[in-house]
């Protein structure tokens, strides 16, 4: 059974997918060494996988939740990839009104950022 919070912060955070870049989702710095976005990854996407909410029965959160680990997953497969890495920080970089998550760098792993504002998660 999941609490009140819980579905709430799914709920938000899956609206918020078209406007927070790979970093902040992760919830780390752009300077964050390799190691910390894995350790971060691991832990995100440990608490969004859609595996947990296979039962639920509001299709909203599943389908939330599911967004969520989607993306993570597409963030951090740009961001330990150190080419990729660097074309989309350079992309965010160069114009980040411009880069979306789903389209702006041309990574082959899903690319792509928003501005980078300080939105904490």
């Amino acid at each position: 059974m999941l609490d009140a919070r819980r579905i709430l912060e799914i709920r938000s955070l899956a609206g918020l997918l078209d406007q927070v870049n790979y970093y902040q989702l992760l919830q780390v710095q752009p300077t964050a060494a390799l190691s910390d976005i894995k350790r971060s990854f691991l832990e995100r996407s440990r608490d969004f996988h859609p595996d947990l909410f296979f039962n639920t029965e509001d299709s909203s959160i599943r389908d939330g939740a599911s967004a969520v680990y989607k993306r993570l997953t597409e963030a951090y497969a740009v961001l330990r990839t150190p080419d990729a890495r660097e074309r989309y920080d350079h992309q965010l970089h160069e114009d980040p009104r411009a880069v979306r998550l789903r389209g702006g760098a041309s990574s082959g792993a899903g690319g792509g950022g928003a501005p980078a504002k300080s939105t904490q998660l």
